[in-house]
């Protein structure tokens, strides 16, 4: 079983700034993201009638790049022009 693949990389020093900044920024979304679904699921579990859930927010959904986007085994593929 493929668990994942180690590379070596030996960025320059401009490269390894903005891959640390890129990192950084990505970390933060990440756990923003995180802290909302926490929020919308504590809230959810004491207000909203069992069986419910918070509304699944999708408002950064367009900034997604469909060439970079992972795609599931057995989902179509985007096309692209």
């Amino acid at each position: 079983m493929l668990t994942g693949i180690k590379l070596r990389a030996n960025p320059t020093a401009s490269q390894r700034e903005k891959l640390s900044r890129w990192m950084g920024c990505a970390r933060v979304i990440w756990n923003a993201k995180v802290d909302e679904e926490r929020y919308y699921r504590t809230f959810a579990r004491k207000y909203y009638p069992v069986g419910t859930y918070a509304p699944v927010d999708q408002t950064a959904a367009h900034f997604k790049d469909a060439e970079l986007t992972p795609v599931a085994v057995g989902m179509p593929q985007p096309n692209h022009p």
